[in-house]
């Protein structure tokens, strides 16, 4: 656990306040993209009842 906290401080300390927007940025996309795909095979789905 010590060892998983530390690992987690060194990525904090690589990510500077330059790319976390750009990280942040690119969530959204994977989210959203996530979020159509879930909306098209629940309506693929409820198409085929």
């Amino acid at each position: 656990l010590q060892a998983a906290m530390e690992g987690g401080a060194h990525i904090d300390n690589v990510v500077s306040s330059h790319e976390l927007p750009l990280l942040l940025h690119g969530g959204l996309q994977v989210v959203t993209l996530l979020w159509r795909h879930l909306q098209a095979l629940d309506l693929f789905y409820h198409h085929i009842d």
